[in-house]
């Protein structure tokens, strides 16, 4: 919209990853005012948004948008047809999925992260587990006709969450299953839903917590593929340096890998990533909890089309001590 010639004053307000409105209050505007929103810079800004009427009976303006983390934005408030006077102005920030209908779109086999803390509690009927008091956001996917699995058990997940899955609508809510504490690697507070989705079928997630716990979590969506081609390496855990994690590899498939440093498609295996530091990183089952003779691959470049790194058998030959903790050398 054109915000005219009217006398004007400028405000700044950082990104902040939140939906962020700004408007005129009716107690303390005295005129017809108008707000612009631009980012950029002040010497070539470019509108985000603008409005001079939000209200109609009472003539206030409001704008509504989603600060990127990172960007600058630039609010501008002026008068319509070249109205001036006096303002009062409210700026509020609110989670931009805090509702159903505004639940965010993600992709299968993709990971996101997000916060619970800013957002509002939502109430309904039970659902695997019952609702609480907690924060939650929500999002949405489609599902691909195959075993699907939702699930906060990563590492960037720092409180007790839970985990309900809906179909239908956001007016008309039908339950899939909820999910309180999973058996995770991290954190047995953590929550995982695995079920057999439709394709097609529109699917919606809230992340919640129990009692009245919030925080940062990472949401993994994980869809098994559709042919029987056996490739898990795109079923991926997350590790950071320091992490010391448990597992099993009973049931697991066995899969065909390049030869690297040792034969690595002997037994059922599972996979797990980790994104590089610069540094020298050691990866190791020479640990109390390993109760039988282990090997380990590390790989770079893609599952596609994987690249050795390193492999090894048994560490430094048979009952070697420095991997001798548990009266088994062979890790």
């Amino acid at each position: 919209m054109d915000l005219g010639d009217a006398e004007g004053v400028w405000y700044q307000i950082e990104g902040n990853g939140l939906l962020v409105a700004a408007e005129t209050i009716q107690d303390g505007t005295d005129y017809d005012p108008a707000i612009g929103v631009f980012e950029g810079s002040c010497d070539a800004l470019n509108c985000v948004t603008a409005n001079n009427n939000a209200v109609v009976t009472t003539r206030m303006a409001r704008v509504e948008f989603l600060a990127e983390v990172g960007s600058t934005y630039y609010i501008y408030v002026t008068g319509n047809l070249g109205a001036e006077g006096d303002f009062r102005m409210a700026i509020t920030c609110s989670v931009p999925n805090d509702d159903c209908s505004n639940a965010i779109a993600i992709d299968c086999n993709t990971t996101v992260t997000g916060s619970t803390s800013d957002a509002t509690s939502d109430s309904y009927p039970s659902c695997g587990t019952s609702f609480s008091s907690a924060e939650g956001v929500w999002y949405t996917f489609t599902g691909s006709g195959t075993e699907t699995t939702v699930s906060t058990c990563n590492a960037g997940t720092n409180f007790d969450t839970k985990l309900f899955l809906f179909s239908g609508s956001c007016e008309s809510l039908d339950c899939i299953d909820g999910n309180d504490d999973a058996s995770c690697s991290f954190s047995s507070t953590r929550s995982t839903i695995t079920f057999d989705s439709e394709e097609g079928t529109t699917y919606y997630v809230l992340v919640t917590g129990f009692g009245s716990s919030d925080g940062d979590f990472e949401l993994s969506l994980d869809c098994e593929e559709d042919d029987d081609n056996g490739d898990e390496c795109s079923d991926l855990f997350e590790l950071l340096c320091g992490d010391n994690i448990t597992g099993s590899t009973v049931g697991e498939p066995t899969n065909t890998v390049p030869f690297c440093g040792t034969s690595l498609s002997t037994a059922g295996g599972v996979f797990f990533r980790f994104t590089g530091i610069g540094e020298t990183v050691t990866v190791s089952t020479c640990n109390p909890g390993t109760n039988y003779d282990t090997k380990l691959g590390v790989f770079s470049n893609s599952c596609n089309d994987l690249v050795c790194v390193g492999g090894n058998d048994d560490q430094g030959g048979a009952f070697d001590p420095a991997c001798n903790v548990t009266g088994n050398g062979f890790n």
